[in-house]
């Protein structure tokens, strides 16, 4: 099971992983208003797909009009298929570096495979094609604790500085209790961003979840947005 990123910046931000503000709007009003007092909005459109930026649902708006003529224009927009009748309203964080930072579930090591690269803003299926040696992994077990010194150890290859080390590893920490807790498959942060007074930020968030395991997160199944599963996936679950 997908969710939109909205949803998966609620999960980040109640396991304690930081983000910029951001509100859901489903009308050029709604997104007016939640924009407020911000300096530099993001106007995203939320749907179960990837390339919205490339389809033109991500736009940047400087003021109030911008926010209004930018939500007008993805509202109601097709990508993929997917009619987008919802948005996602963020402040826009100065960016300094960008990063990737993820989790996917690996059933032949029964393990998780923790994901990083300071190539992060780019899709990382691209990433493994073009540069695969710029993806670091590490194997964790969910029946074993983490061994702060490994995980320290891993995240050095990208985070040097002690300071935003420290945050990563918070994030890392957080995110595989979330991905534990919920019976993730997929946790992705991308981009996981560095801002230039060093605060390290979620910007974007991915997560699918194990239909199978579903029964038992009756909160984490109440996400799920019938109208855009495909009908493979619907017959699948029936069965």
């Amino acid at each position: 099971m997908k969710i939109h990123e909205y949803q998966a910046r609620d999960l980040f931000t109640r396991f304690g992983i930081p983000t910029n503000d951001y509100k859901l709007a489903l009308t050029p009003a709604e997104a007016v208003k939640a924009s407020g007092d911000w300096k530099q909005v993001v106007v995203k459109a939320q749907v179960l797909a990837g390339g919205r930026g490339k389809a033109g649902g991500v736009k940047l708006a400087d003021n109030a009009a911008e926010v209004r003529d930018k939500a007008a224009k993805i509202l109601g927009m097709d990508i993929k298929g997917y009619k987008v009748d919802k948005i996602l309203v963020c402040d826009a964080a100065p960016i300094a570096r960008e990063y990737y930072l993820g989790m996917i579930l690996d059933r032949s090591k029964q393990g998780i495979t923790l994901m990083l690269t300071d190539q992060g803003g780019v899709d990382i299926e691209d990433l493994a094609q073009s540069n695969p040696k710029a993806i670091h992994k590490l194997t964790l077990y969910p029946h074993l604790a983490v061994d702060d010194k490994i995980l320290d150890s891993f995240l050095t290859k990208s985070f040097p500085e002690e300071a935003q080390r420290t945050q990563a590893m918070g994030a890392a920490k957080a995110l595989l209790k979330l991905f534990i807790e919920t019976d993730a498959s997929l946790a992705e942060i991308n981009p996981y961003a560095r801002t230039p007074d060093g605060k390290m930020l979620a910007l974007d968030g991915k997560m699918n979840f194990d239909d199978s395991a579903l029964f038992r997160h009756p909160e984490i199944a109440a996400l799920r947005n019938p109208e855009e599963d495909s009908a493979d996936e619907v017959e699948a679950r029936e069965k």
